[in-house]
């Protein structure tokens, strides 16, 4: 399927637009926050519906803490060698009751809802990719993997998923695009850091010079200390320039706990070459597309620490995530839908070296 035109499919999620922007609008309201295990797992459970409804065999994976994975491949895919995957998260930021106080909206070509854009839409894009691969012929081998916990701690899962990315051929992450509809190539790594400063506590207004430190009452202070770096020489030189350091006064004991969390999305060769892939298809397609550098983390910085080519940034255009104003824009949706399609059969036929 290298070689074959993607005449039409531009033109299928099109025709599939408004039935995106309603199961967009119908997830949203099944409101998912990373610490409501049930909750996340009412999601997965509706998602693994359509999943179904692809025809892929679905599976909801227990985790320890939190909501289920969805893990959905092809019946006849599921022991291929090197299949694609398509990379999200269940979980949002937004507690229970969010709706009820701000309902899913939409206002022109807008959807307004808590975690439409983060990253809702991109679960919605992934599920109508396949729907229109399907509807031209068999799917290639991919394996979809939305993650419960992605927004506070993959630890309980990281294991399975870096597992899953290994065996895999190529990770497209369906984050949301770049406000814009730029896909992210590189990512920074994330780490968080309590440095505990123990003295000696004084009198403020009678014994200004008794404490370790003058004119400070307790004899405890904190810093919370969050570190982003690009490489992962850069990460581990922070983390060690942390540990070495040491009180001046001698009254004072330090104390670090935390590290390195997320590993960046490095733009190594495997990534250029996803991404240039991605470019001819959205050229074929009459789509723009161009790539950003993100500060912030996400799970496709796994598969790339693990040599994965990788592209992340492939869920719907907007803005406002995890913030009040969150929404998509709703022309955004079949065309990434068509341009995951048209990277994924490619991809699949012929994946980077």
């Amino acid at each position: 399927m290298k070689d074959e035109p993607l005449d039409g499919l531009l033109d299928w999620t099109r025709a599939h637009g408004n039935e995106m922007a309603r199961l967009l609008a119908e997830i949203c309201e099944i409101e998912s926050p990373s610490t409501d295990p049930p909750a996340v797992a009412a999601l997965a459970a509706r998602l693994a519906r359509e999943a179904d409804a692809v025809g892929l065999r679905t599976e909801l994976v227990p985790v320890h803490g939190g909501g289920p994975i969805l893990r959905a491949q092809p019946p006849d895919g599921a022991g291929a060698a090197h299949p694609v995957m398509l990379l999200g998260h269940l979980d949002t930021v937004w507690p229970v009751g969010t709706v009820a106080a701000r309902p899913v909206r939409i206002d022109g070509d807008r959807l307004y809802g808590p975690g439409a854009y983060d990253m809702k839409a991109g679960l919605v894009v992934a599920l109508f990719a396949l729907r229109a691969l399907r509807a031209r012929g068999p799917l290639p081998p991919v394996t979809v993997f939305f993650t419960p916990l992605e927004e506070v701690d993959c630890e309980p899962y990281r294991a399975l998923m870096e597992a899953e990315m290994t065996a895999s051929a190529v990770v497209l992450d369906f984050e949301p695009a770049w406000p814009g509809g730029a896909v992210k190539t590189s990512r920074k790594g994330s780490g968080s850091f309590t440095l505990r400063a123990h003295g000696r506590a004084s009198h403020a207004g009678a014994d200004l010079s008794r404490g370790a430190n003058s004119n400070v009452v307790p004899d405890l202070a904190e810093a919370e200390i969050d570190v982003r770096f690009l490489t992962m020489q850069d990460g581990r030189w922070l983390e060690s320039a942390l540990h070495a350091m040491r009180p001046h006064d001698p009254q004072v004991k330090l104390s670090l706990s935390g590290g390195l969390h997320y590993p960046p999305l490095e733009r190594t060769d495997g990534v250029a070459a996803v991404y240039a892939a991605a470019k001819v298809v959205a050229e074929e397609l009459g789509l723009p597309l161009s790539e950003v550098a993100s500060g912030g983390a996400s799970e496709a910085s796994f598969a790339g620490a693990l040599g994965r080519p990788t592209l992340d940034g492939l869920g719907g255009d907007g803005d406002g995530a995890h913030a009040e104003d969150e929404h998509v824009l709703l022309p955004s949706l079949p065309e990434r839908a068509a341009l995951a399609a048209g990277l994924i059969a490619r991809l699949a036929a012929s994946p980077p070296a």
